[in-house]
This record gives structure tokens, C-alpha cells and sequence, in this order.
């Protein structure tokens, strides 16, 4: 399998409550092998990629959405990627859709606007 245009999303979630997968994750363009979790347990780390499976013009592009069970406020991120072909620029995003106290970092930051495969963690604390 080739590497060109997948897009390879970890996700370390170091804050005490579990984050669970709010919905189906989107893949627009492209096949999760692995698929998003549907539970990441407070203190782990998750990894799930998107390939570039039909070499369409389109490369890949996707998001996932969880859900911070605090028991309080609930905060709810949305997790994107994409690592389109073509003339298309890398883009990788976590937005607080809900909520508060959570803090979110993404490495790289800013992401490459180009080369291939996209390489992203995302950290939740």
C-alpha cells in the first residue's frame, strides 16, 4: 500500500475523564483502517489513519467528533484532517464545538502545507 495523500491522526488524551466518539466519523475521501475508537480512556493514547484508497483527483479528507465526559460542561471537539491530491494545501484542525476547560494542542503546528502523508497528534488535556 502506498503512502501518498493518507492522513495518520493520533490522539492523547491526558485529562482524567474518558473521550467517546460523538458520532459516525466522516470520511469524505478515503477509508479508515483503523477506525476512530468509539471510547479513548482518560490518560491513553489513540492512533487510526485515513488511506487514500480510490486515487481519486481528491486525496483524503475526514473528521471525527468526541465528546469529554466531565460530568460538567461536556465538551465536545471536532477532530479534521485531509491530505489532499492535486494542487489542494494539507489541513489538519481541533475546534471546541461545546464546552469549557479543556485545552487542546496540535504538533506540527502549523502544519505543512504540503508533502506526503499527513502526520498529526492531537493532545486533549
Amino acid at each position: 500500500m502506498l503512502e501518498y495523500f493518507n492522513c495518520h491522526v493520533t490522539i492523547v488524551n491526558k485529562t482524567a475523564f474518558s473521550l467517546s466518539l460523538k458520532s459516525t466519523p466522516v470520511n469524505t475521501h478515503g477509508d479508515y483502517k483503523p477506525k476512530p475508537p468509539k471510547i479513548i480512556p482518560a490518560g491513553t493514547t489513540v492512533k487510526f489513519s485515513l488511506i487514500h484508497t480510490n486515487w481519486s483527483p481528491f486525496g483524503t479528507d475526514g473528521s471525527c467528533q468526541y465528546q469529554c465526559n466531565d460530568g460538567k460542561t461536556n465538551p465536545v471537539l471536532k477532530f479534521s484532517y485531509s491530505c489532499p491530491s492535486g494542487n489542494g494545501l494539507n489541513a489538519t484542525d481541533v475546534k471546541i464545538l461545546s464546552g469549557s476547560g479543556i485545552q487542546t494542542l496540535m504538533i506540527p503546528n502549523p502544519l505543512p502545507q504540503s508533502g506526503h502523508p499527513v502526520h498529526v497528534q492531537f493532545t486533549i488535556s
